[in-house]
C-alpha cells in the first residue's frame, strides 16, 4: 500500500489512507517544513546535520505494534539519506546511507558501517514485530539484505526517556543537497 503524501500533509495534518489501522497516523516535520517539498511524486529533502539527531526529518506516527515499512531513497553526492525509527535527538535506532556505506545505528551511541553495494539509489525497508525489528536494504523493492536483526526497541519509550514522546519511524536526510524519498509504503502486520 501507498500512502498518498499531500501538501497539506507536509504541515503535519492526518494522513489519510485506505487502510483503517493507519487512518490515524500523524506526520510530523521535525526542524524547518519549509526545506521538504513534494515534487513530481516524491519528497524532497534539503539535507541538513550529520545523522539522525540533527538531520533533516518526516516522522509519521503508527498505531500498530506489528508492521512493515520500506521507501526508495536517492542520494546526492554529499547527502545522506535513511529510514529511522526515533524517539527523540538523543534515541533513536535506523539505517542510513551515503551511497557508498550503510549506517547502522543499533541506538544513538552505537552505530556501524557495512559497504553499500547499491549505490546512491536504493529501497530500505523496517519490519516490527512488537519490538523487535530487522532493518533491510536492496536495490528493487523486492529482494532484500538484512543489515541489522534483532533490535529491540521495547525501551525506547517516555518510561526511560521521559519527554512523553512515543516511538515514530522518520525519513531522514543529512549531509547536503537533495535527498528523494518515493514509494514510501506502510503494512500494517496486526492478525
Amino acid at each position: 500500500m501507498k500512502i498518498d503524501i499531500t501538501p497539506v500533509d507536509l504541515v503535519g495534518s492526518r494522513q489519510k489512507t485506505t487502510t483503517p489501522t493507519f487512518d490515524d497516523a500523524r506526520a510530523t516535520i521535525w526542524r524547518n517544513n519549509a526545506a521538504i517539498q513534494l515534487k513530481g511524486g516524491g519528497l524532497f529533502f534539503d539535507a541538513q546535520g550529520a545523522g539522525p539527531e540533527d538531520a533533516r526529518l518526516f516522522l509519521v506516527t503508527t498505531g500498530d505494534d506489528a508492521y512493515e515499512v520500506q521507501v526508495e531513497v536517492t542520494v546526492p553526492a554529499g547527502g545522506v539519506g535513511g529510514l529511522i525509527l526515533f524517539y527523540n535527538e538523543n534515541t533513536y535506532t535506523g539505517l542510513t546511507s551515503d551511497g557508498t556505506e550503510f549506517t547502522l545505528y543499533r541506538n544513538a551511541m552505537i552505530a556501524t558501517r557495512e559497504p553499500n553495494s547499491f549505490g546512491g539509489h536504493f529501497f530500505l525497508k523496517i519490519i516490527n514485530l512488537r519490538n523487535q525489528c530487522v532493518f533491510l536494504a536492496g536495490d528493487d523493492g523486492k529482494t532484500w539484505t538484512s543489515l541489522m536483526a534483532d533490535v529491540d526497541v521495547s525501551g525506547l519509550q517516555h518510561d526511560s526517556f521521559w519527554g512523553f514522546l512515543t516511538l515514530r519511524l522518520g525519513l531522514m536526510a543529512a549531509g547536503s543537497g537533495e535527498v528523494k524519498f518515493d514509494h514510501f509504503a506502510y503494512k500494517s502486520c496486526e492478525p
